[in-house]
């Protein structure tokens, strides 16, 4: 995480309208003023990320445990997310016999 990250993930968080000011962070890197002292997870975010091992955005934690650092195009993302899944029952005793 680089050094700014959990500030300005503070600045977005306690921003008015986070949606917005997150755009504005991804598109131009504007951070939103104002107070950044509202009640926010970023530091409980920040442990779970640590006690897991997860130190890139995004990470997703597939179905079937594996892991995806970094952006994917949609087409290999959907390809995983299908990869991931198991069949209902499958792995239960006695299912589909």
């Amino acid at each position: 995480m680089h050094p700014q990250a959990a500030a300005k993930s503070r600045a977005v968080w306690c921003a008015p309208d986070r949606a917005k000011a997150w755009g504005e962070i991804m598109h131009s890197g504007a951070v939103p003023t104002g107070p950044a002292d509202c009640a926010n997870p970023i530091d409980d975010i920040a442990v779970f990320a640590r006690q897991h091992r997860i130190n890139g955005t995004p990470t997703i934690v597939l179905a079937d445990g594996r892991r995806l650092v970094g952006a994917l195009p949609l087409a290999a993302l959907e390809k995983e997310l299908r990869r991931s899944v198991r069949p209902v029952g499958a792995g239960t005793k006695g299912a589909g016999r």
